[in-house]
């Protein structure tokens, strides 16, 4: 479970690369949505619940259903294969061709911009 007003970060991504689901209330401000992100980005919105009646009815669900609960693990197992979250040749790519790009900017005398992933 996801603690709520600050959220797990590492926690939650450790969780999920062992195929371990956590459960995430939506936040307001960065710490607390950090978690849903993470989970989010691994196609597992059904995880983060709008408020805290939702997410003690999920805790429950999964801690009493051990049919939903294996399904689900199933789901991050195969997900963790198709969704870039856990990609690390693809984010050390992406990081290598930013910072050439920046270096470019950088050599042209360009002041810095945003630079990202097209």
């Amino acid at each position: 479970l996801d603690t709520g007003i600050y959220g797990g970060h590492t926690t939650t991504t450790d969780n999920l690369l062992v195929g371990v689901p956590t459960i995430a209330i939506e936040g307001s401000h960065f710490a607390s949505r950090a978690s849903n992100s993470i989970i989010c980005a691994l196609g597992l919105s059904e995880l983060v619940c709008p408020d805290l009646r939702a997410y003690k009815l999920l805790a429950q669900h999964l801690a009493l259903d051990a049919n939903a609960l294996t399904t689900l693990k199933e789901k991050i197992k195969i997900n963790k294969t198709i969704y870039p979250l856990f990609d690390g040749q693809v984010d050390m790519q992406n990081f290598e061709n930013n910072l050439e790009k920046i270096f470019a900017m950088w050599l042209k005398g360009h002041g810095l911009d945003h630079v990202g992933n097209d």
